[in-house]
């Protein structure tokens, strides 16, 4: 617990000393609310018009599953499924650059 405190803290001091810069956040814990904290800092350094780089590695990549039941936290009652979907948003395929189909890509806010 007091490692993904620490880890927060450290985000968050990161994102605010990046204004509009670039924030690179890796999850690799199974933790909710690990995931949960890093997911808060990448929402506010979005809000702050920063580019939001997601890895999920190991644990942490199971909230890309679908189907995974994930616990709801408080105070906002949402799974950090839900928190990494609102960082995700459709991007026109005239604006990816890396995308081939027919169809809006989806992919992190830049």
């Amino acid at each position: 617990m007091k490692k993904s405190m620490w880890l927060g803290a450290g985000l968050l001091a990161l994102s605010m000393s990046s204004q509009a810069g670039e924030l690179f956040l890796t999850l690799n814990s199974g933790s909710a609310m690990t995931q949960g904290a890093g997911l808060v800092l990448a929402s506010q350094a979005v809000e702050q018009k920063a580019t939001v780089r997601v890895l999920l590695c190991d644990a942490g990549a199971d909230i890309a599953l679908t189907g995974k039941e994930m616990p709801t936290l408080k105070p906002k009652n949402v799974t950090a499924q839900q928190m990494l979907q609102g960082l995700i948003k459709p991007v026109p395929r005239s604006k990816c650059a890396r995308c081939t189909c027919p169809t809006p890509a989806t992919r992190p806010v830049t």
